[in-house]
């Protein structure tokens, strides 16, 4: 018989929301969204085994001209599971008005749920890289039907929506109880 430990954790970065609210002006000296990234890594080992991070990218995300995105894939594409997907906005029209809006929280959602289902018992925590307030539903199914705890990583304080505090969602950090799992990226070089 063997025994799956129950430690693996599961990532998913809204990039647009964690960058947008936590940019730093490229003018700023030691500026790095690596070094941030490798710091968010570092910090979401301690609490368990990194089993595949997906960042959920935005027409915008896709075409950075730093290579970012290819950067990350190739420093931890050994270490874990590293997905792209781009999400194009959608058009929805009302009569003769055409809107386009943001398709990231679909793909995120659909996709965490499907890794979350191939992991089966061996996620203990979903890892959302945003703080908005869309998600709610999703983790609150997480939580009640598998047991799976929420921690964050987050651009800025104001973008962490409040109602992840108040209906019990941020996961307690298992070394400190009075300290929440809820990161704070930052890509500046410390």
């Amino acid at each position: 018989i063997m025994i799956v430990q129950r430690d693996g954790i599961i990532v998913a970065v809204d990039a647009d929301n964690l960058l947008i609210t936590s940019r730093s002006p490229k003018k700023i000296r030691g500026y790095s969204r690596i070094a941030g990234f490798q710091r968010m890594f570092e910090w979401i080992s301690t609490y368990g085994r990194i089993l595949r991070v997906d960042f959920y990218l935005s027409p915008e995300q896709c075409v950075y001209k730093d290579c970012l995105w290819g950067d990350i894939w190739r420093r931890y594409k050994d270490a874990f599971h590293v997905s792209f997907y781009n999400c194009p906005q959608k058009i929805s029209s009302e009569g003769d008005l055409e809107t386009t809006e943001d398709n990231v929280d679909e793909h995120l959602v659909y996709n965490t749920r499907e890794a979350v289902n191939f992991f089966a018992n061996r996620v203990k925590y979903l890892c959302l890289a945003s703080g908005d307030v869309d998600y709610s539903k999703f983790l609150w199914e997480l939580k009640q039907k598998r047991s799976i705890e929420t921690m964050f990583v987050i651009g800025s304080e104001p973008s962490f929506s409040r109602v992840y505090r108040k209906v019990g969602l941020v996961a307690a950090d298992p070394f400190n109880s009075k300290k929440e799992l809820v990161y704070r990226f930052s890509p500046n070089k410390k």
